[in-house]
């Protein structure tokens, strides 16, 4: 990714944050820095320095579109039935190299989690649910599969990735580390108000923010830590 396309999407995500928010309408102006990554400045006159970060299961990255047959079709099976969710399947690599190679498979697999999230559909209604792999052990096809997290949103998503829960946390708790390792950097060289964290879950991470907002709190020097996600479906104030 060129600078410049980095910095679009930096940009595109805090547009999204400060939408979902609603701060976007105490903003006065947004400047381009990098150290930290923007300047907010509030129509109150408090300059807010917002640094990015968007960690990502790199090991996913490189074997994302194996199982995008059942990925679409269960996107459109949920759009068919009325279901604003994000549905996050968790399985090992090896799992879905198999099941890409076996389309039929990858066919009942998505029956099957559809019919089970249309039985669930009344008790989706906390902002996420897991189902454990003894919950999914109605059909053959679900071996392999770890976890299923479901999350309302605004439209159909389904991802997948190879971390579990805990692993996805420890990828986003190092980027944190590695972010808040870099603020006495930006106080001394910016003289903004306060300083503010932005993370965005990426690829290979799934709808866990409720997770990590209700769960785990962090210390750190930021006097604000968001969560969102890389489909601006949630945005979880962090305690710090």
């Amino acid at each position: 990714m060129t600078n410049h396309a980095r910095k679009e999407l930096e940009r595109r995500h805090l547009e999204a944050f400060l939408r979902i928010t609603g701060l976007d309408s105490e903003v006065d102006s947004v400047v381009d820095t990098e150290r930290p990554d923007f300047l907010v400045t509030m129509r109150s006159g408090k300059c807010i320095g917002v640094e990015h970060t968007q960690p990502r299961d790199e090991v996913h990255a490189a074997h994302e579109g194996l199982l995008g047959p059942l990925t679409k079709s269960l996107e459109v099976g949920l759009e068919r039935e009325n279901l604003n969710l994000w549905v996050h399947l968790t399985l090992p690599l090896q799992r879905a190299h198999s099941l890409a190679l076996e389309p039929r498979s990858l066919q009942l697999l998505g029956k099957e989690l559809l019919t089970l999230l249309c039985r669930a559909r009344v008790a989706v209604r906390a902002s996420w649910t897991e189902y454990s792999a003894e919950a999914l052990a109605v059909h053959p096809d679900f071996e392999g599969i770890a976890e299923v997290h479901v999350s309302e949103g605004s439209r159909p998503i389904v991802t997948w990735g190879s971390q579990t829960l805990s692993e996805r946390l420890g990828i986003l708790q190092a980027a944190i580390q590695s972010k808040t390792e870099k603020l006495d950097d930006y106080r001394n060289n910016t003289s903004a108000d306060e300083f503010w964290l932005l993370v965005v879950s990426g690829p290979g991470l799934g709808c866990m923010p409720s997770i990590l907002a209700t769960d785990f709190m962090y210390n750190n020097g930021y006097q604000e830590m968001y969560l969102t996600d890389e489909f601006e479906q949630h945005c979880f104030r962090l305690g710090s």
